[in-house]
């Protein structure tokens, strides 16, 4: 099963949201901080757009989430669709 591009921006706007959540930040105060706007990152959050590495490279530095976490999501998401094939 291929992922979808669509699908891929959901599942990282979801990581991307929940980490921001657990450190108890709010979308202002995060997009603030990495220099996008509000809009941007709502967009972002929501699976709206995809978002560039470098952009989520400054999102994960940030949060001060270790750049690792997101390569272990994808890595997961990339062996759950092998697993479906």
């Amino acid at each position: 099963m291929k992922l979808s591009k669509g699908h891929l921006a959901i599942l990282i706007g979801n990581f991307i949201r929940d980490m921001r959540l657990a450190k108890k930040i709010s979308m202002e105060k995060l997009a603030n901080e990495a220099g996008i706007s509000y809009v941007q990152l709502s967009r972002i959050e929501n699976g709206k757009i995809n978002t560039t590495l470098y952009q989520l490279y400054i999102l994960l530095v940030t949060l001060k989430v270790p750049v690792n976490k997101i390569f272990k999501l994808l890595r997961e998401i990339l062996l759950l669709s092998i697993k479906k094939k």
